[in-house]
């Protein structure tokens, strides 16, 4: 059962991998070209993904090494150009980071990923959202028990991946739909904690007037009447409650 779980969320991953770079080549189609249709980016026959998977597994060195090919494909892009090459960089750490979800994943891989992305995109070689869409590539791939603990990562990396306050739009919106997918998925009976976790933490990092926070459709819940009963000097119950509290009243 949990081998068909897993074969559902890679599916699903795959899916949202090929949507999200076709908006990506819808936007700068008409000034760049596709990436999805173009060659793949080399330097010196070593493919992007070559490059990538040896600046994440390596040393410093050999991350250095990475960085400096990347900015030789990346040369003097601007605008248009350099989103392109961006997207490029992250689908490309994508798919090798992927490669990587199987039953021998463990944090120590995902901190490795996420300290890669996280400086691709100080470097401008990557979308600054990259390390978010790793977490959200591990979320899809990996059933809730397991999901629990990578949030917990999540939360401890806050502060330097999502700073509160300096969140792009992008971002704001990935962190929704990465918070929204795991709550379908959760049990509202089993999992309450883990919710109620998620929900204070889109509180803490989103600010109050924030279109998701807010009833913008303006729905109410009017169907509900609630029916109070007059109290009445002649009830039982109050005469009761009356004559105990005289008896606690002289007492003390």
């Amino acid at each position: 059962m949990r081998d068909a779980e897993e074969k559902n969320n890679r599916k699903r991953i795959q899916n949202n991998r090929v949507s999200n770079w076709r908006r990506g080549s819808e936007l700068h189609q008409g000034s760049v070209g596709c990436p999805l249709e173009g060659r793949p980016s080399t330097v010196r026959g070593e493919s992007m993904q070559e490059i990538l998977r040896a600046g994440a597994h390596g040393d410093a060195a050999a991350r250095d090494e990475s960085f400096r090919k990347l900015e030789e494909i990346r040369g003097d892009k601007q605008g248009a150009e350099l989103t392109t090459f961006q997207f490029e960089v992250d689908s490309s750490l994508e798919r090798v980071f992927d490669s990587e979800l199987s039953d021998s994943f463990s944090p120590a891989v995902l901190d490795k990923y996420l300290d890669f992305a996280a400086q691709l995109a100080e470097r401008q070689l990557a979308i600054m959202s990259l390390p978010l869409r790793l977490f959200a590539d591990v979320f899809d791939a990996k059933p809730i028990s397991e999901c629990k603990k990578y949030w917990a990562i999540l939360e401890q990396k806050q502060p330097e991946l999502l700073p509160i306050g300096q969140l792009h739009t992008r971002t704001e919106l990935l962190l929704l739909k990465l918070s929204n997918s795991l709550l379908k998925r959760i049990s509202t009976v089993i999992d309450t904690e883990f919710a109620g976790q998620i929900q204070l933490f889109l509180s803490r990092l989103l600010p109050l007037e924030h279109k998701a926070s807010l009833n913008l459709a303006g729905n109410f819940h009017t169907e509900n009447v609630t029916a109070f009963d007059e109290p009445t000097d002649n009830d039982e119950v109050c005469s009761v409650v009356r004559s105990r509290s005289r008896t606690l009243l002289t007492a003390f």
